[in-house]
């Protein structure tokens, strides 16, 4: 199939890694694939990383009348052109202009790839769009698909909920010694002593990531668990930010600055969080697609996590990890100190999150049932040009 996904979002974030990797399976698998993100952005320059084709030049996200217009004609040339088949949107900028040029030249069959908590605006206008004038709705979470369902009226096979997939590492491949000796090394690297348990947590340090709020459940720990030690890894953070210099006031407060370890961008990533015992997820808002849970998993750890957004979905609490009862700091503190008390429960946990990833998390299940949604969509609209009902689904 010839498809063009539209990721104009600035930042590389869970909804952008969501995109990516979907133009990359579907690339890998064959079909021809563009981006369209936003020029000079991190999203742009991840997925050039990726070697991912990519389209810069069409301004899908702007307010200004006359760009707007620019963006149409220039999509409407490369439709055309390219003969693209698939338009799949995971951005609501530029959707409804999407919408027009679908509504004008009935030759592509148009998706929207739905990825935040962010409620749909109850009116007309939106039920007319997502009802008659387009064909197919995914979202990466049950949670989104429950409230779409609220306001919009669209049977099951046009609202389908595809997870955001992981590939799997290579921890399988390690032998016992081997998987110790590269733990003892990471640590050693990141100057964390080789006896201490880690507790890891990764993201933008950002009000709604929660992260001081884990620093409180932490430090209440290190009364009864004096061999843990906190990790940070963070990105995309200007440490000049209010939310940064609170955490290292925090920090100075309450006598943590040996046994918090704070860490900016790294390429291995995942290498260390391989080399964690315990995962979380600390977020108060958001988590539609929640990466860092199923990276986690796909390195088997279990994930603490606060009851925000799709995580109890995705977590399956007394499985894979535990969800806390609110997002306290002394609710997250008692489910941390609950797996704390026993490594065999830690060591279960995670190998039960490292299956899950490999079953409900794979990479080929994004693939399969997004092209079955591209594949029922695109024969859906062929039927209705023969029709003669193109403009209005039945």
């Amino acid at each position: 199939m010839r498809i063009l996904i539209t990721s104009n979002v600035r930042w590389w974030n869970a909804e952008a890694a969501y995109a990516a990797t979907l133009a990359r399976e579907l690339l890998n698998a064959g079909h021809k694939v563009w981006v369209l993100t936003l020029p000079n952005s991190l999203n742009e320059t991840k997925l050039r990383n990726w070697n991912l084709p990519i389209i810069t030049d069409i301004p899908l996200s702007s307010s200004n009348p006359w760009q707007l217009w620019r963006a149409y004609r220039r999509l409407q040339s490369l439709i055309e052109e390219q003969q693209i088949q698939i338009v799949n949107a995971h951005r609501s900028e530029g959707f409804p202009l999407l919408v027009l040029l679908r509504q004008r030249l009935k030759s592509f069959a148009l998706i929207r790839t739905r990825g935040t908590t962010r409620p749909l605006r109850d009116h007309w206008l939106n039920r007319k769009l997502h009802e008659d004038w387009i064909e197919s709705v995914i979202v990466p979470a049950q949670v989104i698909a429950s409230q779409l369902r609220q306001i919009l009226n669209l049977p099951s096979e046009r609202l389908q909920v595809i997870y955001y997939p992981v590939n799997p590492s290579s921890i399988d491949s390690q032998g016992e010694s081997e998987a110790q000796q590269s733990r003892l090394e990471c640590l050693d690297r990141l100057g964390i002593p080789r006896q201490c348990r880690v507790i890891g947590i990764v993201g933008r340090i950002r009000p709604v990531k929660g992260q001081r709020i884990l620093l409180k459940s932490f430090a209440t720990l290190r009364k009864r668990f004096p061999d843990i030690v906190l990790l940070m890894l963070y990105r995309d953070t200007n440490e000049t930010e209010a939310e940064w210099q609170g955490l290292l006031q925090d920090l100075v407060e309450s006598n943590l600055q040996q046994s918090v370890y704070l860490y900016g961008y790294r390429e291995d990533v995942l290498e260390i969080m391989r080399h964690t015992d315990i995962g979380v997820v600390s977020s108060v808002d958001s988590e539609v697609i929640c990466r860092v849970a199923v990276e986690f998993f796909s390195v088997g750890k279990p994930v603490i996590a606060f009851p925000t957004g799709a995580l109890p979905e995705i977590i399956q609490d007394g499985v894979t990890g535990r969800i806390a009862k609110d997002k306290s700091a002394e609710a997250l503190a008692e489910i941390l100190e609950w797996m704390l008390e026993s490594p065999e429960r830690i060591s279960e946990f995670g190998k039960n999150a490292r299956q899950q990833s490999l079953e409900r998390f794979d990479p080929n299940k994004l693939l399969e049932q997004t092209l079955s949604v591209y594949e029922q969509s695109w024969q859906h609209l062929q039927s209705q040009l023969v029709t003669g009902e193109a403009n209005v689904r039945p």
